[in-house]
């Protein structure tokens, strides 16, 4: 799963943040015919009773700082991948 995962990721250009009827925040990204959920972010009603119409901004920078560990995570990935394939200098 981790490997398709990675793989939609790095061929993926756009993500949707889409507002539930439960009222969830979900980070998605859509796949041929079907969404593919990546973080879901549950904000209280009361943290949104809080913030007011700025808890979708509050919300949106959390969802950033999510896709940036992940961006993250592939490079580190891609990174050792390309120091596996390097061949060693004895000398």
């Amino acid at each position: 799963m981790a490997d398709k995962l990675a793989g939609i990721l790095e061929e993926t250009r756009v993500l949707e943040i889409v507002e539930l009827e439960s009222g969830e925040l979900l980070l998605q990204i859509q796949e041929e015919s079907e969404a593919l959920p990546l973080i879901r972010l549950n904000i209280t009603s009361e943290m949104k009773e809080f913030m007011g119409d700025d808890y979708a901004e509050m919300a949106r920078e959390m969802l950033t700082a999510g896709v940036h560990a992940i961006t993250e995570r592939l490079a580190e990935k891609e990174e050792k991948a390309r120091e596996e394939e390097r061949p060693k200098i004895l000398h």
